[in-house]
């Protein structure tokens, strides 16, 4: 399908953008492992961290980086961003091993698309969406996808872009817990 390379420009292209931007955060900011979230709220954004991290050592691709996007309503505690960039392609193999322990920690695959810009899944666990996107991109491929005036510090991208959404997350942070 054409739609995943597509997806994969513009996923990655934001990424890229927000990176080169300062925004990125390292381990040192992120929530401790074992640290609850909103009350009624069982998938914490330090999990779906966990589970990112889990997945990416399955496939054998090293510590992801997580960014921060500071700009999206709820970030910080209702949205993760990670990248792992790679030397070229991912292989397909190790990708499949990625998205193989997702589902082993319980995410439902919602959607598969290949092509050969690369490769993406939609999935889903309680309240949260990933999208895991695997591929490689040219400087110019992710210069067309910047906004305007952004295509100056474009760079080639390969590797994967891990993008999660916990949909309750927001309206649960704000109910008092009991």
């Amino acid at each position: 399908m054409r739609g995943v390379g597509a997806a994969v420009v513009a996923c990655v292209a934001a990424v890229v953008l927000t990176a080169c931007g300062g925004g990125g955060s390292g381990d040192a900011a992120e929530e401790p492992e074992g640290s609850g979230g909103p009350a009624g709220v069982t998938v914490t954004l330090a999990a779906v961290r966990g589970d990112i991290r889990a997945a990416a050592a399955a496939g054998d691709f090293g510590r992801p980086r997580f960014v921060d996007d500071t700009g999206a309503p709820g970030a910080g505690r209702c949205s993760v961003f990670a990248e792992v960039r790679t030397h070229a392609k991912p292989d397909r193999k190790a990708v499949a091993a990625l998205v193989a322990k997702l589902k082993g920690r319980g995410w439902h695959e919602l959607m598969q698309t290949a092509d050969s810009g690369g490769e993406g899944w939609t999935l889903e666990k309680e309240s949260w969406s990933l999208i895991v996107l695997a591929g490689a991109m040219t400087k110019e491929q992710v210069a067309a996808a910047q906004p305007p005036g952004g295509a100056a510090g474009a760079e080639a991208f390969s590797g994967l872009y891990l993008s999660g959404l916990g949909r309750d997350c927001g309206a649960a942070a704000a109910t008092p817990a009991s």
